[in-house]
């Protein structure tokens, strides 16, 4: 049986397409069936700051302590910690802080693994207090938490019963640092608790011992006082 040229063409054709399709489906197979074979073992892994994903010998992959930091000279990139201590950058900081929690070698100090940046650029001399402002500094942090104490009253941020202590204060000047001093510690002193005292609280920052009263668990209970 004879089939016309022009149906032969179109059968081709289509031929032609199908194969191409075919091989073009083979192809896209192999690729992913590569792409998987020779995935990155650290593709997916997310490192904390401080560390890098390396490749054990088994094509693990895990993450380490950084191990070697960029330089930096330009000032600007250089960070104080909240220990005040000045590193080159973020990653040195990081980096030490790593080496710290895993008492590497490269630690210099096991309470750096607590470090995070307090600022940035070189840290500023911080200067010893000289005996007048230790002596002077109950009185001022006893301000201070009034103040504060204050502040929040006037937002409505206080519950009623830290209010009452504020209107107390309010009224009686006397009260004023007592109140506040109570304020803190007992905002403070929750769990776990009793590690100081509330009188030890108050000779720290120069009140009478007869001044204070322990508050606290009447006001964590929602009680009157």
């Amino acid at each position: 049986m004879m089939v016309p040229a022009q149906n032969l063409a179109i059968l081709v054709l289509l031929s032609c397409t199908l194969h191409g399709e075919c091989a073009q489906n083979a192809e896209t197979a192999h690729n992913t069936l590569k792409e998987k074979k020779f995935k990155h073992p650290c593709d997916g892994l997310v490192c904390d700051a401080g560390t890098q994903c390396i490749v054990n010998a088994d094509r693990s992959a895990a993450c380490e302590c950084v191990k070697e930091c960029k330089p930096e000279t330009d000032d600007r990139r250089k960070v104080c910690s909240n220990y005040n201590v000045t590193f080159d950058s973020l990653c040195h900081l990081h980096q030490m802080a790593c080496w710290c929690r895993q008492s590497a070698e490269g630690c210099i100090d096991e309470e750096y693994e607590h470090s995070h940046v307090d600022y940035f650029g070189t840290c500023r001399d911080i200067p010893k207090c000289s005996s007048e402002e230790m002596s002077d500094f109950p009185r001022r942090m006893r301000e201070w938490l009034f103040n504060i104490m204050k502040d929040l009253a006037k937002k409505k941020a206080l519950n009623a019963n830290y209010e009452k202590l504020e209107r107390q204060a309010e009224q009686n000047h006397g009260r004023q640092w007592v109140n506040a001093v109570i304020w803190k510690y007992c905002d403070l002193d929750k769990e776990p608790t009793n590690r100081v005292t509330l009188q030890e609280w108050g000779t720290c920052l120069g009140l009478e011992v007869d001044e204070i009263q322990d508050k606290c668990q009447s006001m964590h209970n929602g009680r009157d006082f």
